[in-house]
């Protein structure tokens, strides 16, 4: 039988080499995360890591009391209820790293993703840019409707990993790489409608056309038809003129410059057809002053 002193020894070593095991498989995920390519298989491969890790966790704790057995039954009943008592107290840290086994074994998100969480209370989404044991960290996103609701807002947000468990959680990148998005451009009444809607209709499928010459930049390469995303037109009476709306889809992150390329053909093309865009405008009726004055 071992001394207390030994199995003192053997537990520091345990412990040490249990830390390492883990710390070792956050790594090798972060690294296979950057380098390995093949996403589908990707998940297989952190789980394979992780069951592996446990053996080498249980196995280890194993050889620590192999010769006190009747130790490692004493210190499991009095870990018993001192567990408990720490599970309570440090929930959200082991809920924490239970979702952080959870996100690395399925894959749920990446580093670069762009990931939405959302809440009873609020709304947040951004790109992920760590994956730690209990916390997730985003570059947050401007979010919203507006134009520039897919810029970078600048903030930091970090979130305990055990949100994945209560609220709806959305990767865009992963699950939603093409959206779908609309801009309005108002023209004057004074434009013959059909000739504006011919131009206007022309002058976007000719940019589509050059987009999707660049899928894996604008669009998804792994989609068929990319003309699905075509812009569409619609149109109503606004205050100052038509208003036309223009729908279209382009991949996330995009959006910005998508509209700006629209933008410029519209310009350029309204431009040389004479087309003019409507702005607010104030019509004053004044009486005529020397046929008021007779």
């Amino acid at each position: 039988m071992i001394t207390d002193f030994g199995l003192f020894f053997n537990i520091i070593i345990g412990l040490t080499l249990i830390i390492f095991y883990w710390s070792a498989l956050h790594f090798a995920n972060v690294y296979i995360q950057k380098k390995y390519f093949n996403w589908k298989f990707l998940g297989l491969i952190k789980s394979i890591l992780i069951v592996f890790v446990v053996f080498l966790t249980c196995g280890t704790i194993l050889a620590i009391f192999v010769n006190n057995l009747n130790f490692l039954t004493t210190i499991l009943g009095s870990l018993s209820v001192l567990s408990a008592a720490l599970v309570f107290t440090l929930q959200d840290f082991v809920a924490g790293f239970f979702a952080w086994i959870y996100i690395e074994a399925t894959g749920q998100f990446r580093i670069g993703d762009n990931i939405q969480i959302t809440s009873s209370e609020r709304r947040f989404g951004g790109w992920v840019q760590h994956v730690g044991f209990f916390r997730t960290q985003i570059r947050e996103r401007i979010g919203g409707d507006t134009l520039n609701r897919e810029r970078p807002t600048g903030k930091i947000i970090t979130f305990p990993n055990h949100f994945i468990f209560r609220y709806s959680v959305t990767n865009a990148t992963k699950n939603h790489k093409v959206l779908w998005h609309s801009f309005d451009v108002t023209t004057s009444f004074e434009n013959n409608f059909a000739n504006t809607k011919k131009v206007l209709q022309a002058a976007l499928s000719n940019k589509f056309e050059e987009l999707i010459l660049e899928p894996s930049t604008f669009f998804d390469q792994n989609i068929g038809d990319l003309h699905t995303f075509e812009p569409q037109i619609f149109w109503h009476i606004g205050d100052p003129g038509v208003v036309w709306t223009i729908w279209f889809g382009c991949r996330i992150g995009t959006m910005r410059s998508v509209v700006n390329e629209f933008s410029q053909i519209i310009l350029e093309t309204f431009e040389t057809q004479n087309i003019i865009l409507a702005y607010p405008t104030n019509r004053v009726l004044l009486e005529n002053i020397n046929q008021k004055s007779l």
